[in-house]
């Protein structure tokens, strides 16, 4: 939930938002979002469905602010403290703040809160129950169930929570997504997904802005080159990656490629897939794959549709037909004794243009530590570089043909041709 409150714009880097509960109003006299947020600055915020008039309603006298539901007839937002346990409301612009509850046995942690009538209902992850009490006084506190281990969300299910009004958005000629807007006299907005921009008409089309799509531990987020807080907003993130080693793309298709290991072995990792407009992560080969040894690095040919692999445990580099529902495959450099061949590839680049393969490798098994360059098909390989001792990363610019690399020890960045010649250090 934090990456997608990030997605939006809702917090930095370095201040990330906390976001627990969440809730909509999407009545014609309102059309907005509400949620808590448990970060640095504990607060309740909302903004308009569409991303505008963002405003803090309640930021005093709280500290872990939990469960959220809204009084849509009166336009009221209760909220739950979990630190200072209690349950208090206000309207929807913050003001006219009261308490319902606090300092009852009936509430020592609250999680979730839901509202129906003249009854508010509410969790509790410490008492393991349902709990109910009158919404303006507290009064009537009743034990709905103990019957239920670890309630967590909770929800009052009748038609009159979700009253049906005519949209704004049946009329909108959004070509994406149209979303409720409670500043626009339209009373809606249009949006792009991401990597696209909205036109006039309603029309939205792709961008070619550059961007950095950066894969940290856990998730791939796309970062603007000028930095700061904000990201590109041209793809969402993808977040639950574990033990991230190697990213690439491929345009054509909108999905990003990624390695994943485990904490305790770098090496026994997995390929996934992804769709850049978000949805599920699923295996690139799946479970039983036939791989001997395991993905470390990734390389996506994109005239060639192929992927490309470095496989530490089997000292080979493997080529893998993208498209189709057989993923056929060949390996294209092994380990066969020479110096140029494959030991334990570190990173791989790509020039499709050119027809070549460019890795980094940290050798043994004779074979030496170096940066090598072959053919795509694994022939003519040849060493460009060998008295690096700890190389670490490696791309090309396929322009001028010049590869670049970094190395840990010493920490430098050198960047040579693609004939060996004109090393030259860039960062030391």
């Amino acid at each position: 939930q934090r990456e997608w409150f990030q997605s939006l714009g809702l917090g930095s880097r370095e201040h990330p938002p906390e976001p627990r509960g969440m809730c909509l109003d999407p009545s014609p006299n309102a059309k907005f979002l509400f949620w808590t947020d448990w970060g640095e600055n504990p607060r309740i915020e909302r903004i308009g469905m569409d991303g505008t008039m963002r405003e803090t309603i309640i930021n005093t006298k709280i500290y872990w602010p939990n469960g959220l539901t809204l009084d849509i007839s009166t336009q009221r937002v209760y909220f739950a403290d979990s630190k200072l346990d209690f349950i208090d409301f206000c309207y929807y612009n913050g003001t006219g703040r009261q308490q319902v509850l606090a300092a009852s046995h009936y509430l020592l942690h609250a999680h979730s809160l839901s509202l129906f009538e003249d009854t508010l209902y509410w969790t509790d992850r410490q008492l393991n129950r349902v709990l109910s009490a009158n919404k303006y006084r507290g009064s009537n506190q009743t034990v709905v169930s103990h019957l239920i281990s670890q309630p967590l969300s909770i929800h009052v299910h009748h038609p009159s929570l979700q009253p049906l009004y005519e949209s704004p958005c049946k009329m909108a000629t959004c070509q994406h997504i149209c979303l409720l807007s409670p500043s626009e006299k339209s009373g809606y907005s249009c949006k792009c997904k991401p990597g696209y921009k909205l036109m006039t008409d309603g029309r939205c089309v792709e961008e070619e802005n550059a961007y950095l799509m950066v894969l940290r531990n856990n998730q791939i987020v796309d970062v603007p080159f000028n930095g700061g807080d904000v990201r590109a907003g041209s793809m969402i993130p993808v977040v639950g990656i574990e033990s991230g080693i190697s990213v690439d793309y491929d345009r054509k298709g909108e999905t990003l490629f990624w390695v994943q290991g485990k904490e305790e072995d770098d090496e026994n990792c997995t390929i996934y897939i992804t769709p850049y407009g978000g949805g599920n992560k699923t295996r690139f080969l799946g479970v039983d794959n036939g791989l001997v040894g395991a993905a470390y690095t990734i390389a996506f040919d994109w005239i060639g549709r192929n992927l490309f692999i470095g496989n530490r445990l089997a000292s080979n580099i493997e080529a893998i037909k993208v498209d189709g529902k057989v993923k056929y495959r060949t390996v294209v450099l092994v380990n066969d004794g020479n110096r140029t061949s494959v030991s334990k590839p570190k990173q791989i680049a790509l020039d499709p243009t050119n027809g070549k393969i460019f890795w980094i490798d940290e050798g043994g098994y004779g074979v030496p530590t170096k940066v090598a360059m072959a053919n795509m098909d694994g022939s003519n390989p040849m060493i460009l570089e060998e008295t690096v001792q700890f190389p670490e990363a490696i791309t090309l610019d396929i322009e001028k043909r010049m590869v670049y690399y970094s190395s840990q020890h010493p920490p430098e960045v050198v960047s040579i041709d693609y004939d060996g010649n004109n090393k030259k250090t860039i960062l030391t």
